[in-house]
């Protein structure tokens, strides 16, 4: 079980309701083991989701929103491309987890993704949507 905490003058904090869950299993006094990695941001992992849900809305080709993310994350190149035993190509989107990219990883991913789709689809938007897109 994973859980996120936040660093604190007094020790470590609950940075959500899992995370008051699993310490919620331990009484004062247990010793438990540890696995520290450093978080990433947890504002421009929102900041990335809005974009991808803003974006969703104005295109019309997909239907579920976890299929539009990593259509953006294949254009961005993230992804592993798997020849099938045909010889056929095709592309696999690379794991975006919090446990799977640090903080640079992610903002140079994010990055990628604003750029391949404005590269992409920056033609059909309006100046707003465009300054919306450049904003994020």
């Amino acid at each position: 079980m994973k859980a996120i905490f936040v660093k604190s003058h007094d020790g470590l904090r609950p940075a959500s309701d899992e995370a008051v869950r699993v310490l919620a299993r331990y009484r004062a006094g247990d010793e438990v083991l540890l696995e520290h990695k450093r978080g990433r941001s947890a504002g421009n992992h929102r900041r990335f989701f809005a974009f991808v849900a803003t974006t969703f809305d104005w295109q019309d080709t997909y239907d579920e929103i976890d299929i539009w993310r990593k259509v953006l994350e294949i254009a961005a190149g993230h992804f592993d491309a798997v020849i099938d035993k045909h010889g056929e190509t095709h592309y696999w989107p690379r794991s975006i987890a919090w446990d799977e990219l640090d903080e640079d990883e992610f903002r140079a991913l994010f990055s990628k993704v604003v750029n391949a789709y404005l590269a992409r689809y920056g033609a059909g938007l309006s100046e707003a949507q465009i300054n919306l897109v450049v904003g994020f």
